[in-house]
């Protein structure tokens, strides 16, 4: 019988850009079964050096660390961003640009590039999104091949995980004060990621999914005594409706974000690895 391609193949070189809530967690489950037996930690990579060093402390083989992420292109079969969206888009453009592969977790960051980056990306490399907060996309993306009438994403989280977000600042409230729900927005999903660029990641997830069918409103809501990060899509389209409510507790090292976004990072990296894959 004719061996698998992938048994055959060498472990995948993996670079990480980021080494906070997400990063330290896809790192931590590189140790483990089964991400183990398909990569191999090519660099860290992380301004905070220290940190980068701390996990590479888990592997019993050198990981190189880097503070500049250009440096890690050169030794990785896949890099994954979970830095910035001030990183995300040039290093996914670079990435592609030399024909390799990049799973970016900062999608806000790849706003006005979409075009560049889908051009690249069809030339030999692979761009790879996740899921992030939200499920369903896959059959979001199925309803949209028919056709969209409608898409809303209606998001709702504690007041204090939108602490240091513009959208937040520019109304002036003291979020650690509210005592009842305040609709921090309403409008186009562009406008909410330029707003919002750390909390409404799903707004640029959905624009990459399904905005060529139908334009994303977007509403988001600071609401006080809520412990989970709530997002609630609707689609509206010909061959359907969909509505979709996930309620996520915040990741405890950083509010500002879901725990389940750790989650779907490592959930892709075992798609991208296995040899069966459930789902679009």
């Amino acid at each position: 019988m004719k061996k698998s391609a992938r048994a055959s193949e060498k472990l995948l070189r993996l670079a990480v850009v980021g080494c906070g809530a997400i990063g330290s967690e896809a790192v931590r489950a590189l140790v483990k079964k089964p991400l183990s037996r398909a990569y191999r930690l090519a660099g860290l990579c992380d301004l905070k050096l220290e940190r980068a060093r701390s996990l590479a402390r888990l592997f019993h083989y050198p990981v190189p660390i880097h503070s500049d992420w250009r440096n890690v292109l050169d030794d990785a079969d896949l890099v994954l961003e979970s830095a910035s969206g001030e990183v995300a888009g040039p290093l996914a453009e670079a990435v592609l640009a030399r024909g390799g592969d990049v799973l970016v977790l900062s999608v806000g960051g790849l706003a006005g590039r979409e075009g560049v980056l889908r051009r690249l990306a069809e030339k030999g490399g692979h761009l790879y999104i996740p899921s992030g907060a939200i499920g369903g996309l896959d059959a979001a993306q199925a309803l949209a091949l028919n056709g969209l009438k409608k898409v809303t994403l209606i998001t709702r989280k504690p007041p204090l995980g939108f602490r240091g977000s513009p959208g937040a600042a520019r109304l002036g409230l003291d979020l650690g004060r509210l005592k009842k729900e305040v609709r921090l927005f309403r409008g186009p999903a562009k406008e909410a990621v330029r707003l919002f660029p750390q909390n409404v990641n799903v707004a640029s997830l959905l624009e990459w999914g399904v905005a060529a069918a139908a334009p994303i409103h977007v509403e988001i809501y600071a609401t006080p005594g809520l412990r989970t990060n709530t997002h609630e899509i609707i689609l509206e389209g010909r061959a359907g409706r969909i509505r979709i409510q996930v309620n996520n507790f915040p990741s405890q090292a950083n509010p500002k974000t879901s725990r389940l976004a750790s989650l779907s990072v490592i959930a892709m990296l075992r798609k991208i690895s296995a040899n069966v894959r459930i789902g679009t």
